[in-house]
């Protein structure tokens, strides 16, 4: 709702997400809203590897807990994370991750982590 009353929204390639079957959509990861912005896609429901760091925040993580979030440890091999992701392609969902690992504070791609 937010989205469609305060901002303009184009997307372009939506037609390009697939409605069924598992797949990775990977993003670079310019904006606190890009994650949103993919999730109100109206094609289908995602999961998203995001840093656990999210669900600690007050008011926010409890919301964020009821969303389709694999929380993942940043900087270690978390092997939790990487199972329930694969879990989740097992089972025909699509996982959304942003392989940089953080945003981009100047629009600039980075190395994928």
């Amino acid at each position: 709702m937010f989205l469609k009353v305060f901002c303009t929204v184009e997307r372009i390639g939506e037609e390009n997400i697939p409605v069924e079957g598992s797949y990775i959509f990977c993003s670079n990861h310019v904006s606190n809203f890009d994650a949103i912005m993919i999730a109100t896609t109206k094609k289908r429901e995602f999961y998203f590897l995001a840093k656990e760091e999210l669900v600690k925040i007050p008011v926010i993580g409890p919301i964020i807990k009821k969303l389709n979030i694999i929380p993942i440890k940043r900087g270690t091999g978390d092997i939790g994370a990487l199972r329930k992701s694969i879990e989740a392609l097992k089972n025909g969902k699509a996982l959304v991750m942003f392989p940089e690992g953080t945003r981009s504070k100047d629009g600039q791609l980075k190395e994928a982590k």
